[in-house]
């Protein structure tokens, strides 16, 4: 028989509960939840870091520039501080006041060259547009003419971007830039110095003009070139004899440079000028016969000739002894790898110089470079006619070449670079309308040369926003 299983009546179910229990955790600290306020802590200790040691760089480099003895030491500083950055645009701005042209036509340059990319953007580089202009009208209403002459280009630059803007919101930088504009024309008022020069003189009275003339050229060239001394004097006429006589004088040569250290190397011309008494009428006069040598390329210091070098024979004292100066340029000698390896805008103005061979290896030279024999001869003619021809005939070679679709504006700049200071004004007269950004520069930077008041006026109207580039 199965035994049957029974469950007691009296069993009660057991519920059984269980309760973790975990240690107390430490009590929260308040660096791990802020590491981002350590992280923007240590963003801000870093860029204060940054920012003060390019201070100090610049600071350093500023001081290495004023404490340069040498223009190459103060060039060298100059490239240093361009190196910084827009950080360094005052003292750039500065820099234009340098004792030596060189070195203030290098800060020129460089200015001129971030110009063109800050006023491209003028609403993302107003610090360092402010700051220029800042640096151009804090500049010495006494100091060199030269110098305000380039903080004006500079100045002017800008006026013609921000007038364009539709706000006034750089107002200020106008008002900077308006201030140093007007200091340069002040000192151009200042700066203008009248020679005497009369025909008919005799005894003292001719002594005197010679020595006013001859003081008037010494502080032109030394203060208008950057020279770190004096040229060596004319010699001294003394009181002519009533009857107008002249005695019997040696020739006197003074060599102006753009330093004050005698030219060597292939980067400088030298003019020199024999100075001798002559006799004309019943007075007399100093009169200049000038040749220009220049041993170095053919378009030195941005496109200028050599007899327009600053410090040379085109200071305006030194031709007002007596007029007419007798300028000759005579190339140097290059061999034929030198004149092949030349740019097209130098090979061409090598058709025109008296030697045979030049002219032959120029014209290989063009010829390897895709010019056409006929545009060849005609640069060729345009050349001779820029060395030999008169005055009527060059203008006239400009207009041509203005009117020729195949010839494009460097031809104008070449012929813009002649001696004669009419046939300057009538090529660049005939660029307006055509200047585009690199036109633009370059005849920014013949202006920064220009002594001639005329074609340095015309030079301002070509590059003034009235006339913008028809094609």
């Amino acid at each position: 028989m199965a035994s049957k299983s029974t469950t007691p009546k009296n069993q009660e179910d057991l519920q059984l509960t269980f309760r973790v229990e975990q240690p107390p955790s430490a009590a929260p600290t308040w660096i791990p939840r802020s590491w981002a306020l350590w992280c923007l802590v240590g963003i801000v200790l870093g860029a204060s870091a940054w920012w003060f040691s390019k201070s100090l760089l610049v600071q350093g480099l500023s001081k290495k520039f004023e404490a340069a003895e040498t223009r190459g030491e103060a060039l060298v500083a100059l490239q240093q501080l361009a190196i910084v950055g827009d950080d360094a645009t005052g003292e750039l701005g500065r820099a234009l006041m340098h004792s030596d042209e060189e070195v203030a036509r290098a800060a020129y340059l460089m200015l001129d060259d971030r110009l063109s990319g800050w006023l491209a953007a003028v609403e993302k580089h107003q610090k360092p547009i402010s700051e220029l202009a800042a640096a151009l009208n804090s500049l010495p209403d006494d100091a060199l003419p030269t110098r305000l002459e380039l903080a004006e280009l500079l100045a002017s630059r800008v006026l013609v971007r921000l007038r364009d803007l539709p706000d006034n919101s750089m107002a200020s930088v106008v008002t900077a830039c308006e201030g140093a504009v007007a200091k340069s024309r002040q000192s151009v008022g200042r700066a203008t110095i009248q020679v005497p020069l009369v025909d008919e003189v005799s005894g003292e009275a001719s002594s005197e003009v010679v020595l006013n003339a001859q003081d008037a050229a010494q502080n032109t060239a030394t203060e208008g070139s950057g020279l770190s001394s004096v040229p060596p004097p004319l010699d001294r006429v003394s009181a002519l004899p009533a009857d107008g006589s002249v005695p019997p004088a040696k020739g006197v040569t003074l060599r102006l440079s753009d330093s004050g250290e005698a030219p060597t190397g292939l980067d400088r011309g030298v003019a020199t000028i024999e100075v001798t008494p002559r006799q004309t009428g019943a007075g007399a006069r100093l009169v200049a016969e000038t040749s220009a040598s220049y041993a170095g390329p053919m378009v030195p210091r941005g496109g200028m000739q050599a007899d327009r070098l600053p410090g040379a024979i085109s200071t305006p004292a030194v031709a007002a002894i007596n007029p007419p100066i007798a300028q000759v340029y005579q190339p140097p000698s290059f061999d034929a790898e030198t004149i092949k390896a030349m740019p097209i805008e130098q090979l061409v103005r090598l058709l025109g110089v008296d030697d045979g061979q030049v002219v032959r290896t120029a014209s290989l030279a063009l010829r390897t470079r895709g010019m056409s024999d006929s545009l060849i001869q005609f640069a060729s003619q345009v050349a001779v006619v820029l060395a030999t021809g008169a005055r009527e005939e060059k203008i006239a070679v400009a207009q041509t070449v203005a009117t020729r679709p195949d010839l494009g504006e460097p031809w104008l700049l070449w012929i813009a670079e002649d001696r004669d200071p009419e046939v300057r004004r009538a090529a660049v007269g005939l660029l307006s309308g055509r200047v585009d950004e690199e036109i633009g520069k370059k005849l920014r930077t013949m202006l920064s040369y220009e002594a001639h008041p005329e074609v340095a006026q015309t030079l301002r109207q070509v590059l003034s926003p009235q006339t913008p580039k028809l094609r």
